[in-house]
């Protein structure tokens, strides 16, 4: 759905053709993921008969769908984190600076993961200290991930604070707030638990480990479509003369009296004896 309401834009530009490509990408490795992890669970339930044989199964970190499971995990939450800064870097008008912190994490959280591989056999091979490194990596993605965020709530509430003098109608900061909390807390929640699977030791997290790309691309396109359908309501629904910037300005209604005089002459004048202005 997401991809479809990138296609429909009407007037495209470079920065929804990154989202789009953005959402391609995200599209296509949750699909991946889906295949992959399908293939791992008909080639572990047709090893039931032989005892033993589905916790090896599920340990060996060496196969190949394993490795690629492992490699779509961590590419879905680099490219979740991508999006949130590049937002952020938008909605901050392009100032880099605004970004710096977070693009350091990000370039520390992918450097994180290249020494868990190097440190070990595989994504799934978590012991020790690739299990610390897989700690650190969810660990600096979840402080981005809060970083950025709270970077674009503050944003869009300076914003709403210095425009409200210009308003006319009710600010729809609530709503946008809502938006952009509603669209992030699932994942969220899901890097908070993640987190602490790993920080105990719990095998929790290898059950939701799966669910990372699904919930990636889900948070990332629960705020393309909620912002498209809302974009579409307001041109459907507001009848509000749109100024060339963003604010809605009220409408001047004028009355004005006229009346005919006769002068002594037997000629008639058209005067104009009031006019009544309101807005």
């Amino acid at each position: 759905m997401s991809l479809f309401t990138h296609v429909n834009i009407s007037r495209r530009t470079a920065h929804t053709n990154i989202m789009f490509a953005v959402a391609s990408a995200m599209f296509f490795v949750a699909t991946w993921h889906f295949v992959v992890t399908f293939y791992r669970t008909v080639q572990a339930l047709s090893n039931l008969a032989t005892p033993g044989s589905l916790a090896a199964f599920l340990e060996d970190s060496k196969t190949w769908h394993a490795r690629m499971r492992g490699i779509l995990v961590v590419t879905q939450c680099l490219l979740g984190d991508f999006a949130v800064i590049y937002r952020c870097w938008i909605l901050w008008d392009r100032d880099v600076r605004i970004v710096t912190f977070p693009l350091i994490l990000l370039v520390a959280s992918t450097g994180s993961m290249a020494c868990q591989q190097l440190s070990s056999n595989g994504y799934e091979d978590i012991a020790g200290a690739s299990w610390d490194w897989i700690v650190v990596f969810y660990a600096i993605g979840l402080a981005q991930n809060i970083i950025a965020t709270t970077l674009m709530a503050f944003r869009l509430w300076r914003v709403d604070r210095q425009s409200m003098a210009y308003q006319i109608r009710q600010s729809q900061f609530r709503s946008t707030m809502l938006l952009l909390v509603e669209s992030a807390a699932l994942y969220f929640a899901l890097q908070i638990v993640v987190l602490a699977g790993f920080l105990t030791h719990s095998n929790i997290q290898i059950i939701l480990l799966g669910s990372i790309p699904p919930v990636v691309g889900t948070t990332f396109t629960f705020i393309t479509i909620r912002v498209a359908l809302r974009s579409k309501g307001y041109g459907e629904g507001t009848t509000e003369t749109q100024t060339t910037g963003t604010l809605k300005m009220r409408e001047l209604g004028i009355t004005i009296d006229i009346s005919e005089t006769i002068d002594a002459s037997g000629g008639f004048g058209v005067g104009c004896e009031s006019v009544d202005s309101s807005v």
